[in-house]
């Protein structure tokens, strides 16, 4: 599937592939979660939360979940429509209405499915998402905004060396990365942000890196957990 393994994969959705993953995407727990999103998805092949319509924005997480699992979610039909058809039906509104992340999230399922993000229902997210790269690098408004931007561009082999440039200048003296530019580190967007390092080519040796590693680990809970803002594992991340 295209680039996906090298980059999306391996490190945004840390598959089977990966050496540490715990788990084979033939594992009872995998294959439980698997059933339970085809059941999740709704007549028109998208995916939505519970009693709402399906959006853009779940059914890739659904999708790119799928892929990481092994599975061709282009093959997930329901009532007639593929989990593509959903995502070319709604073409027009993610352009209307998706910010930042929305689009690279879009070029990052694409990839993911083996579909071209620069012809896509004969529209180019790539130059789409270039357009909103500003001459310091910044991306959008925020950090994670640059992140996700960063990653998607890097699926696609385009230069990201001005973003990473920005995102580097954005760590914190903790080590640690935040949500937007003066906020305070987070272990979600400090995560994020070593994904967009390593799929942009930063060395595993670099000090942005160590210092983010080092951060993390510090934040890591007794329960193995992480938490951001608070003191549970389950993140509330800003939308974007």
């Amino acid at each position: 599937m295209k680039r996906v393994g090298s980059i999306l994969l391996i490190l945004l959705l840390c598959v089977a592939s990966c050496g540490a993953y715990p788990l084979n995407t033939g594992d009872p727990a995998i294959q439980t979660s698997l059933d339970y999103l085809r059941n999740c998805q709704k007549d028109d092949g998208g995916f939505g939360e519970a009693g709402r319509e399906s959006s853009p924005g779940t059914t890739s997480w659904a999708i790119m979940a799928a892929v990481a699992a092994g599975e061709d979610p282009r093959t997930w039909v329901k009532n007639g429509n593929s989990t593509i058809d959903y995502l070319r039906s709604m073409n027009d509104e993610i352009l209307a209405k998706g910010g930042t992340a929305d689009i690279a999230r879009t070029i990052l399922t694409l990839v993911a499915v083996g579909e071209d993000p620069r012809t896509f229902s004969g529209t180019d997210y790539v130059t789409e998402l270039k357009s909103r790269v500003k001459p310091d690098g910044q991306v959008g408004d925020h950090v994670y905004t640059t992140i996700w931007t960063i990653i998607a561009l890097a699926s696609v082999g385009e230069d990201t060396g001005a973003s990473v440039r920005w995102l580097m200048a954005q760590q914190n003296a903790d080590g640690g990365f935040p949500w937007t530019p003066g906020a305070e580190s987070d272990p979600d967007d400090t995560g994020a942000a070593l994904e967009a390092l390593a799929a942009a080519g930063i060395s595993h040796d670099a000090a942005a890196v160590q210092n983010a590693l080092a951060y993390l680990k510090g934040m890591q809970q007794e329960s193995g957990g992480f938490h951001y803002g608070g003191t549970s594992a389950s993140p509330t991340v800003p939308a974007g």
